[in-house]
This record gives structure tokens, sequence and C-alpha cells, in this order.
């Protein structure tokens, strides 16, 4: 996460912008969650690679993370 944030910052993506995530559930989840505390307004592209991504995070356009030690957090 910390290397899209500073991509973020690095190459000055904003509002304007657009960032691709590619993978299952845990990747596009990680892609919208970094878009979203590095930027307010980056719009975020999901292109789910399995079944569960596709009806999960592809869809269903929720972002969650674990995060110290717990699921969904």
């Amino acid at each position: 996460m910390d290397n899209i944030i500073q991509a973020v910052d690095q190459y000055g993506i904003d509002r304007h912008s657009y960032i691709v995530g590619i993978g299952g559930g845990a990747i596009l989840d990680l892609v919208g969650f970094a878009a979203t505390i590095s930027h307010r307004g980056i719009k975020h592209i999901r292109i789910p690679t399995t079944v569960l991504s596709q009806n999960d995070s592809g869809v269903g356009v929720k972002n969650s993370v674990n995060f110290k030690g717990k699921k969904n957090f």
C-alpha cells in the first residue's frame, strides 16, 4: 500500500486521474483503500480476476482491509 500512496504523491495523481486495480478481492480492496486515503476523489477501476472478487469487491464496490489482526477493520 505504501508504494501506491508514494506513486500518488510522486506522479501527481489527483481527482482527475484513475488508478487501475487488477487482481483478486484483496488487491482490489487494497487499491481502493490506498486511493481513498491518499487523495480524495481519485477514481479507480476494478478488474477482478477471480469469481469471488467479481462478486465481492468488483461488483459490490466495498473496500475493507485486515488491520491490527482484525478482519475488515
